[in-house]
């Protein structure tokens, strides 16, 4: 008797069933979007007792005028504003000034004034220190960096002066320099007396302008402190993947000085609207005031909390955290290792009853295990391909002068979208010859080992792949002493508990890439899709029994629709301003000058300059030693000029042939930054003033761009085992084009606005030995 292949039709009822799935799947997508939001606002009129993000916000409204850049004049402005409003609220501020050194290729230098206070407590055992800096980039006014942070501080010391004392006294820090590279946080930890007398540091800082106020970044031996913000954060946003990766990547903030000098500490930031990040569109109206309550709730509660706690011992061994519904849950990472050791002997526990009840292969689920792989490897190499398109297209366009591209949201929805057609596809194709089971299993084991390596590499990010792991090994554990597993595991009840853990631990982390990452990067997480949709293979195979190209279908269409409505968004415009950069340099050796753009391509604005333009490495055209950047450059008009002028004060060699000239360095236009580049490769030290500083770079020349904050002369002393001359060449940056005779320039447009490197600024050099 033949057999006879019946095709189940989808019917009303699967398909209902299917899209409801659907559905709670994408409410749960919401819901944790949604418990990560920053609180509500409390009005300007609100209890003295509470932070009120409108008082804080009166502050950025004086600070963030205009930039206000280190050793600018609004710099100086803005330094005093906050010492008379820490004198108003009844403390003694005191500025303290120093020499600082930070960067590696081409490191800034300048003389930093922070401004610091002191909140006395009744019974000091260490104090609280709150940390945020003043400065601002000179491209934008610097409203949510680091306009917030100052904010919170003020408002903050404006609290607990109008409520019961602390026990610990409360050190309000305001730092300068920070943009450089954390001047003035060196000089504070490394010089200032108080810096001895921390017992845990607040750092506040914004690299956006909204979203929720994240505790990104710890000291290390952070047990102590983690425990703390889980009693006393307000809507405690953070977790350990965050800490674990921060310490690995070359970031830095003004709290790395702190972690460096091993004092317990946190750094808080905002990150959403990543394009405004260092730009004027960085300014008060689109400080996110949600995020500024947020930012402000934390950083009071926790100092109220550390100011009434012994702080005499606030270490304990790292700990793993993460968000679960407004909580902060936390444990030791100590207990990261046997709770792995657990899941992993559940599993081999369930696979093995499995086995035996004859429900699962092994040879299916190896086939299985190359199937996930295959879909780890296309999904995300396809999203990839894809986006390459469109950044060739259009979207390339559309980034800002930081990295930040408009739109991101429509391009990763529809990374996510085009991931989840691309994955059901495969799954499903793959489901009908191995079985449900299998191909689950397969999709377990992979977990199983991920969890493993990740556990021993980045143990803070274990609980991602542990507690997903661990809610679907225990059901389907269950599911095999059914006779229908499959039927168990598609069970609504079923979907649910499996669902939610993997769907809200994926969709924290992928959130969380979305905001601080690149575009690029986020289309290679989409490997983190592919494994949730793993794990939720009987999710997807109730969808799918609404036909087997509904799900895909749709998600393919809804990644069609984004990608043309961001087509068609991508458009400068006076809400999309895109970056652009002009300058004049004039090198008096040779009497030649060029404009100069740091840009990589022309627009109508630059046009006027660079009509035809020419690619160069830094280091041809700038006397900057950089050859791995370039600059888009064409010849300019001769305007007369002043170079620097250099004197030469003292030339010494001590019994070891070590040289040290000392030199005077004086702008005839009172410049806002030196640049020096010292090609000779033997010299060891320089010193600015008396501060010296040793090489850190031995590939590339010195390259130090100077910040001035003082009309006096400079003084530079160059140490060097050179026998011959040695070769200074020095360089003026004025802020300002040169007026050329016979030439108008049309100003920026608002679609453009200006990015980093020497924007409207005119350098003249020249090169001296000695």
């Amino acid at each position: 008797m033949s057999k006879i292949a019946y095709r189940t039709q989808p019917t009303a009822g699967s398909r209902m069933r299917g899209i409801s799935t659907l559905i709670v799947m994408l409410l749960m997508v919401v819901l944790t979007l949604w418990q990560a939001q920053p609180p509500s606002l409390k009005p300007i009129d609100a209890s003295s007792s509470d932070f009120s993000a409108e008082r804080a916000l009166q502050t950025i409204e004086n600070i963030a005028q205009k930039p206000h850049p280190t050793g600018s004049v609004e710099n100086a402005r803005v330094r005093q504003y906050l010492i008379d409003q820490l004198k108003n609220m009844g403390l003694t501020p005191e500025t303290d000034s120093g020499i600082a050194y930070a960067g590696h290729n081409f490191p800034s230098v300048a003389k930093v004034t922070n401004v610091v206070a002191r909140l006395k407590g009744t019974d000091n055992s260490k104090a609280v220190l709150l940390m945020a800096h003043y400065d601002s980039v000179p491209t934008g006014p610097g409203a949510s960096d680091d306009g917030t942070g100052v904010a919170t501080e003020l408002e903050t010391l404006r609290t607990l002066k109008n409520g019961p004392p602390l026990k610990n006294d409360v050190i309000f820090l305001f730092t300068d320099g920070e943009e450089p590279g954390s001047l003035g946080a060196q000089v504070f930890w490394n010089h200032h007396p108080w810096s001895q007398e921390v017992g845990v540091v607040l750092n506040l800082e914004a690299r956006g302008v909204s979203g929720a106020s994240l505790m990104f970044q710890t000291s290390d031996q952070n047990g102590w402190l983690i425990d703390q913000f889980a009693q006393a954060g307000t809507h405690p946003v953070s977790n350990s993947i965050m800490g674990d990766l921060y310490r690995r990547l070359p970031n830095g903030s003004d709290l790395t000085v702190s972690n460096e000098k091993q004092v317990s500490g946190m750094n808080f930031a905002f990150g959403d609207n990543w394009p405004a990040y260092h730009t004027v569109m960085d300014n008060v109206a689109n400080v996110d005031r949600a995020s500024l309550q947020h930012q402000g709730d934390n950083t009071l509660k926790l100092v109220k909390q550390f100011g009434n706690t012994d702080l005499t011992n606030t270490k304990a061994p790292d700990a793993a955290y993460f968000n679960l519904l407004g909580l902060l849950v936390h444990y030791p990472q100590s207990w990261v290792v046997p709770i792995t050791a657990a899941v992993t002997l559940l599993f081999v526990t369930v696979l093995v009853i499995g086995l035996r009840k004859h429900h699962l292969s092994l040879k299916k689920i190896a086939l299985g295990l190359l199937v996930e792989l295959l879909a780890m490897i296309v999904a995300p190499a396809v999203v990839f391909g894809i986006w390459k398109g469109i950044e060739a297209l259009w979207a390339g366009d559309m980034y800002a002068p930081m990295g930040g591209l408009y739109d991101n949201n429509l391009y990763e929805i529809g990374f996510v979208t085009l991931t989840l057609a691309i994955t059901a596809l495969l799954l499903n194709r793959f489901k009908k010859q191995l079985g449900l089971l299998n191909l689950l299993g397969s999709g377990l084991l992979l977990w199983t080992l991920l969890m493993l390596a990740v556990s021993v590499v980045l143990p803070g990010a274990g609980y991602l792949f542990t507690w997903p792991l661990l809610i679907n090994v225990i059901v389907l554990g269950i599911a095999m002493y059914k006779n229908d597993p499959e039927a168990m595991l598609e069970h609504p009840a079923s979907m649910l508990v499996t669902m939610l853990p993997v769907v809200f631990f994926l969709t924290s982390v992928i959130s969380l890439l979305f905001i601080f990452m690149p575009v690029t990067i986020n289309a290679f997480a989409m490997v983190l899709v592919v494994l949730g949709l793993q794990l939720l293979l009987p999710q997807l195979s109730v969808c799918m029994e609404s036909g087997k190209w509904w799900l895909p279908g749709t998600a393919t269409l809804t990644t069609v629709v984004l990608l043309i409505i961001s087509a068609f968004t991508a458009q400068p415009s006076s809400e999309q301003p895109v970056g652009n950069n002009i300058s004049y340099y004039l090198n008096a050796d040779t009497d030649k000058s060029v404009w100069v753009s740091w840009s990589d391509h022309t627009d109508e604005y630059l046009e006027q300059f660079l009509p035809n333009p020419q690619e160069r490495t830094v280091d041809q055209v700038l006397p900057i030693g950089l050859p791995h950047m370039k600059v888009l450059t064409e010849a300019a008009p001769n305007v007369s000029l002043l170079a620097p002028d250099v004197q030469l004060k003292e030339d010494q060699t001590d019994v070891d042939g070590m040289r040290t000239i000392r030199l005077t360095v004086t702008s005839k236009y009172q410049a806002g930054k030196h640049l020096f580049q010292i090609p000779d490769p033997n010299v060891e030290k320089i010193a600015f003033n008396g501060t010296s500083f040793k090489r850190t770079n031995y590939t590339l020349p010195w390259n130090i761009e100077y910040f001035v904050t003082s009309d006096s002369p400079l003084t530079l002393e160059v140490t060097s085992k050179s026998k011959g001359k040695i070769k200074v060449i020095v360089s003026d940056v004025m802020d300002g084009l040169p007026n050329i005779i016979g030439k108008t320039f049309m100003s920026r447009s608002e679609m453009f606005m200006p990015e980093m490197f020497f924007d409207q600024s005119t350098i003249v050099s020249r090169t001296f030995e000695f």
